[in-house]
């Protein structure tokens, strides 16, 4: 049954950590499900609103190049018809361009001279080696041409250049017009769209170059992206993309519309930060809910594991406290059974190995009249036992000054001989000593029980050490007691042979009953009947009195059981055979110890 309970514990322990990390499994499983809908969820509002965005960059840069590229078509037409010198600078003070954002204009011959600028010009500038400029000598392709930023000659700022190619009357290459545009303009829609910290406009063209990119108070112009930007933003129309800014290394959620009037590319991009910024706040506050779940879910396994766990000490307690149970009964059973001490002796050993299993097993009396230590009994594999030797510093003796259980280690041992409080060393290898003082009825020590390990794979369990002290009590009354059965038995036979030599009569009564418990064989001189016929109440001593003295006899009598006993008193009796004889006699009352008579006196 027992086995049945602790087999059953056990599987319910099992099955609590199983339900516990199945519980806790599903609670994170839970919030990581959570977190990945709701990451999804602001992912999608994030590029919504950065498609939106993008949209407006997209109107705005397309609305502000159509506006060039009509200044740039004006002055295409004005050169291919009343020739290349124009007075680009008379033009613009005359307000014909006003609320363009261009920083400069320019009129380029066929050689790529710079003939007509609205700044300045205080020296040749030749621009022949300039991109734009061999684009479209080398073609006309009849499209507005929009150059990388670099910095302008006359100008000295970063400026995008927006051309188109002069033809002469006969189609063949006349020069160029050129219209260059300040960079920022187009960055500064980033502070109209207020997108947040950390977030990013950008203007790429599909060559692969930045026209300009502000990422919040930073703008960057001219950075190459190359194959990055073909692979990525390949495809026409919209999109979205994620990467990690090679400007300033924060990953950031991007949407991009591809121009399609223009090789040119805008892209709004929001930073994970700032989009996972109210959700992270939620995740926090995810982790804190499931932190104190999962803690409490702990606790409550750990709780219930620790129940079932005292559940099972107490069933192994009430086992070991059964198993004791059983061997006390047992050994007191065997005090009265087992007719000799050494006979116990063997049984409380082998009843002992029952609850704390091992072999090497002493039994010590102490013998103070010759000042020595008695194996009583000894089993050891060793078999270096003495079977008497002089009271010295052993571990034995050590049980005894202490007056306590002891359990001592072999590292204790050795601190105890280094101490000098023990001086005889232990039978080797001793790895583990356990020892009972052996208690008389008057709390006296006379002896030890000591049970020893010898092999360091097998340690005394936790609590040997307290049954062992339980049994050694047991052990010490039983002792006591067969040892007081064998002086009551050695007194009884001294009695015996005392009273059945003697020539006086001695009886024993039981009172107030007045049966007769034992008569030696001196009653037939002295009253001529039998002990036998005395025993089975045939005779009684009462009817040998002689008449004269049986109202004598008969107080004396009434008096022994009030407990007033006549020390000594004399009468007359009549023998069987017809004579008259004078008894003497003397009582011993024997009572219990409330006072009650026990049993009757001697004669």
């Amino acid at each position: 049954m027992r086995v049945k309970i602790a087999e059953l514990l056990r599987n319910i322990s099992a099955l609590t950590i199983l339900f516990g990390v199945v519980l806790l499994c599903c609670i994170w499983a839970g919030l990581y499900y959570i977190v990945q809908n709701e990451r999804q969820l602001e992912i999608k509002s994030a590029v919504k609103e950065n498609a939106n965005y993008a949209r407006l960059f997209e109107e705005h840069t397309v609305r502000t190049i159509n506006g060039l590229d009509q200044i740039v078509l004006d002055l295409k037409n004005r050169a291919e018809k009343d020739g290349l010198d124009i007075d680009l600078r008379r033009l613009v003070g005359e307000g014909r361009f006003s609320g363009q954002p261009f920083v400069a204009m320019g009129v380029l011959n066929k050689n790529g001279d710079l003939v007509a600028s609205s700044q300045e010009i205080t020296a040749r500038i030749n621009n022949s080696d300039l991109e734009f400029f061999q684009v479209h000598r080398t073609a006309d392709t009849g499209k507005l041409y929009i150059g990388k930023p670099l910095l302008g000659r006359a100008s000295g700022k970063w400026l995008i250049q927006m051309s188109r190619r002069i033809n002469l009357p006969d189609g063949s290459f006349g020069g160029a017009i050129v219209v260059g545009v300040d960079p920022y303009y187009f960055a500064q829609v980033y502070k109209q769209l207020n997108l947040g910290e950390n977030s990013s406009i950008a203007l790429i063209g599909r060559d692969g170059t930045l026209r300009v990119q502000q990422s919040g108070n930073e703008v960057s112009i001219g950075l190459d992206f190359g194959q990055r930007v073909r692979n990525e933003l390949s495809g026409s129309g919209a999109g979205i993309y994620t990467d990690e800014s090679i400007v300033d290394g924060i990953r950031r959620f991007f949407s991009y519309r591809t121009l399609s009037e223009y090789p040119l590319i805008v892209t709004v991009g929001e930073s994970e930060a700032t989009v996972f910024a109210d959700l992270n706040r939620r995740i926090a506050g995810y982790l804190w809910a499931g932190g104190i779940v999962s803690i409490l879910i702990v606790l409550f396994v750990v709780l219930l594991l620790k129940g079932i766990a005292q559940r099972k000490r107490d069933e192994i307690a009430l086992h070991r406290n059964a198993e004791i149970q059983v061997v006390l009964k047992k050994i007191a059973e065997a005090a009265v059974v087992m007719p000799t001490l050494d006979e116990l002796y063997c049984e409380v050993h082998r009843l002992l190995l029952e609850v704390i299993p091992t072999e090497n097993f002493h039994l010590a009396l102490l013998d103070e009249e010759n000042n020595q230590i008695v194996d009583g009994y000894s089993v050891d594999i060793t078999n270096q036992i003495l079977k008497r030797r002089p009271i010295g510093r052993g571990l034995t003796e050590y049980a005894l000054r202490q007056g306590r259980p002891v359990h001592v280690t072999q590292v204790e041992i050795q601190g105890l001989l280094e101490s000098g409080e023990l001086t005889r060393q232990p039978i080797s290898p001793t790895y583990e000593w356990l020892g009972a003082p052996l208690l008389n009825s008057a709390g006296k020590c006379f002896g030890v029980m000591a049970v020893v390990s010898r092999d360091p794979s097998k340690s005394f369990r936790p609590g040997d050490i307290e049954v062992l002290s339980i049994i050694a009590a047991q052990v010490a009354m039983s002792i006591e007691r067969k040892q007081m059965e064998n002086k009551l038995r050695d007194s009884e036979t001294r009695f015996r042979k005392l009273s059945e030599n003697a020539r006086v009569m001695i009886y024993r009564m039981s009172l107030p009953d007045g049966k007769y418990e034992y008569v030696s064989p001196a009653s037939l001189q002295l009253t001529g009947f039998t002990p036998e016929e005395i025993y089975s109440g045939s005779a009684h001593i009462v009817n040998s009195i002689h008449p004269e003295f049986r109202e004598y006899f008969q107080k004396a009598w009434e008096n022994l059981l009030h407990g007033e006993m006549p020390a000594f008193y004399e009468y007359k009796t009549v023998h069987r055979d017809g004579t008259e004889r004078w008894l003497h006699q003397s009582n011993v009352l024997v009572c219990d110890e409330n006072g009650a008579p026990i049993v009757s006196p001697i004669s």
